[in-house]
């Protein structure tokens, strides 16, 4: 299993497997030299490190599901690949994929029963017709309960727009907002750790541009962050491949309308905006979203707060698995029929 950035859907996909009568053996994903030492019912599995290895021990008697966090793992590095190519070609700096897979994913989804797929109906195409895939939406861990929508000040928030990301400077876009942002009047804030290389390119943007503000990694519950998140309207996702981008929709479970690129395969509704993954594409949407009224911008945030409590909390987390995991085993559910 994959100890990834949101500890609270390992949790609940373990609460999955109980719930579907398993009692469950917990394996990081990384783990190179476990092997199984008894009977096992059901192996469901993560990356490329061990998977191979454990499901030869297990014997093929034994059901492989395979748990994919984004898209597939070739479409994943193809992607990458693309981003890096593309920086060169705008810009002429040369920087490498920074979200590299540790090892081939092939064995595993060629050889599983089916993939459940974090990512709404889109991340079934990165992987193709030929594999059985069940779209499973992201956990938000951030609380679902109404915001307190009505103090936050739209007005000004229409011109403030946050970018809250995990690792990968390259592969989650934050180069092509740099350059849509640059000697605007809309202001960009970053929420993201920096490589050494992407801050040493990107210095003059990153720290010379007065809209362009860097926060650093801020703790998504603490203070400053929510202050930020209560200061901007709109949360940008602009990664190239991702399995419902669970940063955007954290800071949606606080009222922010998300703009993002088909990639982070988050739903946008009536509430939030296609990204375009081009510095003055990006630029003509953010720049439409800022000239957005007060009225529709409350609308539309309160319609991503909604979304959340719809697609993204545990309940819809837990059924969703539930279901994928047990049409893919061939079992009825009589709770769930």
């Amino acid at each position: 299993m994959h100890r990834w950035s949101n500890k609270g859907s390992s949790t609940e996909l373990v609460r999955c497997l109980n719930d579907c009568g398993y009692t469950v053996d917990f394996i990081d994903w990384r783990n190179d030299w476990w092997a199984p030492q008894r009977e096992y019912d059901l192996f469901l599995g993560h990356g490329g490190v061990n998977f191979e290895r454990i499901s030869r021990h297990l014997g093929t008697a034994v059901p492989k599901v395979y748990y994919s966090t984004g898209s597939y793992w070739r479409y994943h590095t193809r992607r990458a690949d693309e981003r890096a190519r593309s920086l060169a070609k705008r810009t002429g700096i040369s920087l490498k994929p920074d979200r590299p897979l540790p090892a081939s994913e092939e064995w595993g989804v060629r050889n599983s029963l089916g993939i459940i797929a974090l990512g709404d109906d889109r991340i079934k195409e990165t992987f193709g017709p030929e594999f059985n895939i069940y779209p499973v939406d992201n956990l938000v861990s951030a609380s679902a309960e109404p915001w307190q929508l009505q103090a936050k000040e739209y007005d000004s928030g229409r011109k403030h727009f946050l970018f809250y990301a995990g690792a990968g400077n390259l592969h989650k876009g934050l180069d092509l907002l740099l350059e849509a942002f640059r000697s605007t009047k809309l202001h960009l804030h970053i929420c993201q750790r920096l490589s050494k290389e992407f801050r040493h390119a990107f210095s003059a943007l990153l720290f010379g541009e007065r809209n362009i503000h860097y926060h650093g990694h801020l703790v998504r519950s603490g203070e400053r962050m929510r202050a930020l998140m209560n200061e901007c309207n709109w949360i940008l996702g602009a990664s190239c491949s991702e399995g419902a981008c669970r940063s955007v929709i954290e800071c949606q479970a606080h009222g922010l309308i998300p703009l993002v690129t088909n990639d982070c395969t988050v739903r946008t509704g009536d509430w939030g905006l296609a990204l375009p993954e081009d510095p003055s594409g990006i630029r003509a949407t953010v720049t439409a979203a800022a000239g957005f009224d007060v009225a529709e911008c409350r609308e539309r945030s309160a319609n991503s707060l909604r979304a959340v409590q719809r697609y993204y909390s545990r309940e819809c987390y837990r059924k969703k698995v539930t279901e994928a995991l047990l049409a893919i085993l061939g079992v009825r559910n009589e709770k769930l029929a």
